[in-house]
């Protein structure tokens, strides 16, 4: 994770967080974005719960290219598959998402 966070612009610590509201307990999200590199950014998504969680994807129109396909996961370097334009987190799972 720390050399992830290293290599990855969006993670310079420019105050460049936005929290975003989740419909599901337990999931945390945030977006994180590089000032002058508008197409850097990362979705951090995490779920806390024991059960699997789903993003609705079309809750971030506006705020980047996450409803594309080419989403990765920067920390598995696995591309991220959507289902009905939602994306599904696994229980205790956590993506660091970009678009590649």
């Amino acid at each position: 994770m720390i050399s992830v966070r290293k290599s990855t612009s969006a993670f310079a610590d420019l105050n460049n967080r936005e929290l975003l509201t989740t419909a599901a307990p337990g999931l945390f999200a945030f977006l994180r974005s590089h000032p002058d590199l508008p197409a850097e950014q990362v979705l951090v998504v995490a779920n806390f719960s024991d059960t699997p969680s789903r993003l609705e994807l079309a809750s971030l129109r506006g705020r980047g290219r996450f409803e594309t396909a080419g989403l990765v996961d920067l920390l598995s370097g696995a591309q991220v598959h959507t289902d009905e334009n939602a994306l599904e987190i696994p229980p205790f799972g956590i993506y660091w998402i970009a678009v590649r």
